[in-house]
């Protein structure tokens, strides 16, 4: 059979890519090899699917070389000439894309030719148009503006030192290219910064020797002094800069404050991001608002709802290319508006969005969808349905229906059940790795506290009552809504 990269390659070639790469190996400039576009010519014609069983080499073979031996060697310099300009293809489908790199190796261009004159008109044109973070049409991310605006510069100072080593002193774009090197490297550590704290919750690993945590704790003390330096030469670049420094903060301190100075400041500024920056900026929020300590101000998951609709609103939550949104982001929003017992917020987010998720998973998502949306009129036996029906491989799932079911329970007055599976959930502790000791605290934490109620509904003692009520205020204040609303119940009954 015709195994080989190529045939993974050309499998992902849209109908027009396809018809962009014939045109592409036809040009002689690209390739002047006949045989490589005949063999081409061949495996086009099985597309889109490419079946292996359809591209035997030796059947391929008689295709291009009709009556002739088979020459293994021979067939496999072609599939390799193809498969090169395949690679160059994509390159050059970037290429094209890329108006920075464009412009950069064209000011290369211009100045190793020592094309003066239209290298300083064409410097001047990009600097006009690339000069303000305003224009964002043209650049996926910040990181993208800064490097290429540095890029401009340096060539500016090769070409002064090279041609005009006189106006240096009055001319000099050294500063702006160095303030741009400052703050293309300072964006990039804080958003890794963001990467590790992500990656900690995730595995639990130390990340205070890590050379970005060392990095930044050093410069930290200088941080104010960059910033107004930078602030001097260009407001705008110093506000992206400033932006970035916030969120950094917030997710280092762990503050209510700095936390809300890190949101209200983006969301103030929200227009000069371009879509990629948004998309990752909202991200560092809600790892900024997981990591932020003794709320006050702030209603936790109402936080979460708030920052994904922001996402919802600037069109961002949905991953480009694909308008797919990522099945736990939809998850998150509506476990957050679940703990609120909003039905409105879940069925207009899922009307919104259920058809973008992935078609193997959104079946499952919209039977939890109905599960809260039935618990939260009261129908409970219908619930506790529902999620009966759930496909749990997603490991998040798996610990959001041991929270509804005990929930259920109690709603149903199922203690036998309840208790059935309270022995199955120290199994389940045990048995999965991928919980974390916050989560399995949680848990725990969350069955033991429907115990105690059960227990006070059958049998009320106030002093029992108020301590309860203290110690779930304390391990649930921010998603107690539920066990509010229970413990409103039980004191109606009995005081």
């Amino acid at each position: 059979m015709f195994k080989s990269s190529l045939l993974e390659i050309l499998r992902t070639f849209s109908k027009h890519e396809m018809l962009k790469f014939e045109d592409f190996i036809r040009s002689p400039y690209f390739n002047k090899k006949e045989n490589v576009l005949k063999l081409f010519l061949e495996i086009k014609k099985y597309t889109p699917d490419l079946a292996d069983e359809n591209l035997g080499k030796e059947k391929i073979w008689q295709n291009i070389f009709p009556g002739t031996e088979y020459n293994y060697g021979i067939m496999k310099n072609l599939i390799f000439d193809l498969n090169k300009l395949a690679d160059q293809f994509i390159m050059d489908l970037k290429f094209r894309d890329d108006n920075y790199t464009q412009n950069e190796y064209l000011l290369d261009g211009y100045l190793h030719r020592e094309l003066k004159n239209i290298f300083s008109n064409k410097y001047k044109s990009l600097i006009g148009k690339y000069g303000s973070l305003m224009n964002r049409s043209d650049y996926q991310s910040v990181n993208d503006y800064f490097w290429f605006l540095s890029k401009l510069y340096d060539r500016k100072l090769n070409y002064l030192h090279t041609f005009d080593a006189k106006r240096m002193s009055s001319d000099d774009p050294m500063i702006d290219r160095d303030s741009c090197h400052i703050s293309n490297l300072l964006i990039l550590l804080f958003g890794a910064y963001n990467d590790l704290l992500v990656t900690n919750g995730e595995k639990n690993i130390d990340i205070t020797g890590n050379p970005v945590t060392l990095f930044l704790d050093a410069i930290s003390p200088v941080m104010e002094t960059l910033l107004e330096s930078i602030e001097k030469n260009s407001e705008i670049n110093s506000l992206y800069l400033r932006i970035h420094y916030k969120m950094y903060l917030s997710m280092k301190e762990k503050t209510e404050k700095s936390y809300l100075e890190f949101r209200n400041v983006f969301f103030e500024n929200i227009d000069i991001f371009t879509d990629h920056d948004k998309h990752d900026m909202h991200y560092c929020l809600i790892t900024a608002i997981v990591m932020t300590k003794n709320y006050k101000e702030i209603k936790y998951y109402r936080e979460i709802i708030k920052i994904l609709d922001s996402m919802a609103d600037n069109n961002v939550i949905t991953e480009k290319g694909n308008d797919r949104i990522p099945y736990h982001v939809f998850y998150l929003y509506i476990t957050s508006a679940f703990t609120q017992l909003d039905s409105d917020k879940i069925e207009s987010f899922s009307d919104r969005f259920l058809t973008h998720l992935d078609p193997v998973k959104e079946k499952n998502m919209r039977t939890y969808v109905k599960f809260m949306t039935e618990f939260i009129s009261g129908n409970f036996t219908e619930a506790l349905r529902q999620l009966s029906m759930l496909d749990l491989n997603y490991t998040g799932l798996k610990m959001g229906v041991r929270y509804h079911k005990a929930m259920c329970m109690y709603e149903t007055d199922d203690y036998e059940m309840f208790l059935n599976e309270s022995d199955n959930l120290k199994h389940f502790i045990k048995n999965n790795d991928f919980l974390t000791d916050k989560h399995k605290s949680l848990l725990t934490n969350h069955y033991y506290f429907i115990d105690k109620l059960f227990l006070l509904r059958r049998n009320f003692d106030n002093f029992e009552f108020l301590k309860l009520r203290n110690k779930v205020m304390e391990k649930f204040k921010s998603t107690s809504l539920w066990f509010e609303k229970k413990f409103d119940e039980i004191e109606k009954e009995n005081l």
